[in-house]
């Protein structure tokens, strides 16, 4: 057994959580056969985004109205060497008005290292996760996973289950 915690990402974190959201897509990409953007403008404005989450003032206050509604963890080991092993990345969805007010915690990203999956460092991010949405008054919690993806187990051990369905069709550039 391992001792690991979970705390708030800083600036110091990003070429971390950048090298485990390019493991984790290319995990995803191995499971669905699909290709990954080369657009370098696509990966920019991704880390942009990332950057605006993590910014603080001295004070700890976040710089961006939007990080305010937006959660970034490393899980890490402690007790020796400390080691980043994982992330959740999670926002607040605030409904159109026309419908009514039902704030949502959308799971963007759950990544953890392949040596330390199934030791419970996924559950205890999703469940930071969870317990942020809480206290934001948000009703319900949504992630997406692919058919084939393992952590499919985690999620519903945790409550998730299957809600709607997604339909797709592909379409053929026409010249």
């Amino acid at each position: 057994m391992f001792d690991f915690q979970i705390r708030r990402a800083t600036q110091h974190d990003f070429a971390t959580i950048i090298c485990f959201v390019h493991a984790m897509l290319s995990e995803m990409y191995e499971l669905k056969q699909r290709e990954l953007s080369d657009r370098a403008e696509a990966w920019l404005d991704f880390e942009s985004r990332v950057l605006q989450v993590l910014s603080c003032d001295e004070n700890g206050d976040h710089t961006y109205p939007c990080a305010a509604d937006h959660l970034l963890e490393i899980a890490e080991t402690i007790g020796g060497e400390v080691l980043p092993i994982g992330l959740i990345e999670a926002s607040i969805l605030h409904p159109v008005p026309i419908f009514r007010p039902e704030q949502t915690l959308q799971i963007h990203a759950v990544y953890v290292l392949p040596q330390y999956r199934r030791r419970g460092v996924g559950t205890a991010l999703l469940r930071t996760a969870i317990g942020w949405g809480q206290q934001q008054h948000c009703l319900c919690a949504r992630l997406s996973v692919l058919p084939h993806n393992p952590a499919r187990r985690l999620y519903q051990e945790l409550g998730f289950t299957r809600y709607g369905l997604e339909m797709r069709r592909e379409m053929t550039c026409v010249s």
